[in-house]
């Protein structure tokens, strides 16, 4: 009876001390986002529906699984800070999911999509990334200030399917109240009128995502390197070895037309010899490591 006792109040802490997650799907009009419940895992489509007015507070997390988005027919109101901003990001981002095991890429999920019906919507301080085509609004009634956009894959943001002019990783602001053009970034503008340069969110270059780009492209890069050097080490040792051949079925007459004494005949053979192995040994080697490189390229595909 101990021994269970002990048991339960190992398991009851062991449950206390996992990270919070909650999981969502279809309407989220009766939820409250808030950072407690970080990550929020989106399994299939949220919707915001119409007459209805959803608020994720800052420092809220989503991680979406692949073909999923956030459809709006309602208000959305996203209320990030400086500090703390909003996520929307794919469930393999190792920045935001450390138990992901495979890279985030653009197209990961689909973005977030405003009907024509949709109430007002302001977003504020908010971080998209890896989706497909990042806010598509079929609106004009929409205000963003300070929204960040990383890696989506056709584009960042449309309205009414015209393109606007957003740059990876600047922060962006566009509010039609003001006459403020899309293409303009605010928070450029204001860091220049109020001394302040507009800070971009830090990458965290120990993540598993970011050391396996670091990995996956210097081992490409010794890949082709080596593979190169082999096939020029094998050209010149193709070149000596035939070099090597003449000087060794024409004893006599290279001897006689160069005017070389026997001595000097078996340097020059001993030296085209050596120069053949050198060579044929160069080309294994690097041909050795240039397969090494495109083996470890290969395998951050697979892991």
């Amino acid at each position: 009876m101990k021994n269970l006792c002990i048991t339960a109040i190992l398991l009851f802490i062991a449950n206390s001390t996992l990270p919070a997650e909650t999981r969502i799907s279809g309407n989220i009009d009766k939820m409250v986002f808030e950072k407690v419940g970080n990550p929020h895992i989106v399994e299939q489509d949220i919707i915001v529906p119409a007459g209805e007015e959803v608020t994720i507070e800052k420092g809220t997390v989503f991680l979406f699984k692949p073909f999923t988005g956030l459809h709006v027919h309602g208000t959305l109101i996203i209320e990030g800070t400086s500090d703390e901003y909003v996520i929307f990001t794919s469930i393999h981002d190792a920045e935001f999911n450390p138990n992901s095991k495979q890279m985030a890429n653009p197209f990961d999920w689909n973005g977030i999509l405003i009907a024509r019906e949709a109430g007002k919507c302001r977003l504020k301080n908010f971080l998209l990334s890896f989706s497909v085509f990042g806010i598509k609004a079929h609106t004009s009634n929409i205000n963003i200030t300070s929204g960040i956009f990383r890696q989506n894959g056709q584009f960042h943001f449309t309205i009414n399917d015209e393109i606007q002019y957003v740059q990876d990783n600047i922060p962006y602001s566009h509010n039609p109240d003001k006459n403020v053009t899309s293409h303009r970034q605010d928070e450029a503008a204001a860091g220049a009128s109020t001394n302040k340069k507009p800070e971009e969110p830090k990458k965290d270059r120990s993540s598993p995502s970011h050391q396996k780009k670091i990995f996956r492209y210097t081992s490409l890069g010794i890949g082709v390197a080596g593979v190169a050097l082999g096939a020029t080490m094998t050209a010149i040792g193709v070149q000596k070895n035939s070099e090597w051949n003449d000087w060794a079925a024409s004893y006599q007459f290279q001897r006689d037309s160069l005017n070389l004494s026997e001595e000097e005949y078996g340097e020059k053979f001993d030296r085209l010899e050596k120069q053949q192995n050198n060579s044929i040994l160069v080309a294994i080697v690097s041909g050795i490591i240039g397969v090494a490189g495109f083996t470890g390229f290969t395998l951050t595909f697979v892991f």
